[in-house]
């Protein structure tokens, strides 16, 4: 995966991947910190600015169509970790 910060692209096998603003806001964010958990709610707060009641579940779904965009099946664990009841963590590349 390729993620092009300046033109706000993200790129898969040299493929285009099409993503809303939410997702490529979820995803940048998650990016910029790899490697590290990052809860619901800091997730939650970088994104949207605030929780509301429905805000964890908003992310869940969110998640979801970025994995499925990505080409990830369900419990593969290929860019992301799902820390449950926690939040999620990116995978750091390998080197």
């Amino acid at each position: 995966m390729v993620i092009d910060y300046d033109k706000r692209l993200v790129y898969l096998n040299d493929q285009l991947i099409n993503l809303t603003q939410t997702e490529y806001n979820i995803l940048t964010f998650l990016s910029y910190h790899a490697g590290k958990v990052l809860t619901y709610n800091m997730i939650i707060k970088a994104v949207w600015g605030f929780p509301d009641s429905g805000s964890v579940k908003k992310l869940q779904v969110n998640m979801a169509n970025i994995r499925k965009k990505l080409g990830v099946k369900p419990g593969d664990n290929c860019y992301f970790v799902n820390e449950l009841g926690v939040g999620y963590r990116m995978l750091e590349p390998h080197k």
